[in-house]
């Protein structure tokens, strides 16, 4: 699912980049689809709309995280969980284990 999303994330950042910049002619990619209106309100950031929209992105995906996830010191901390005596991570007590 995540290499899903960067591979979303790398095709289609480059052409939301290009069509929100400026082309070197001067004319604007951003005004055959939203409109000379919403043009004339972004052509004098020039080069920095891409930027400025990837820094909202990253602003509303922060506040997004930090009200949606909970800290790691918020959760309920109870007794851990019982360790299995027959399963043991190291082979010391595996060997131990199997010869009983």
């Amino acid at each position: 699912m995540v290499g899903a999303c960067y591979g979303i994330g790398f095709v289609l950042g480059p052409a939301i980049g290009g069509l929100l910049a400026p082309s070197l002619d001067g004319s604007w990619p951003a005004s055959a689809v939203f409109g000379a209106t919403l043009s004339s309100y972004i052509e004098p950031f020039g080069y920095g709309i891409p930027m400025l929209l990837a820094a909202v992105l990253a602003a509303i995906n922060f506040i997004f995280a930090s009200w949606a996830l909970a800290e790691p010191s918020a959760m309920p901390i109870g007794n851990p969980a019982p360790v299995d005596s027959k399963c043991c991570a190291t082979p010391r007590c595996a060997d131990s284990a199997s010869s009983t």
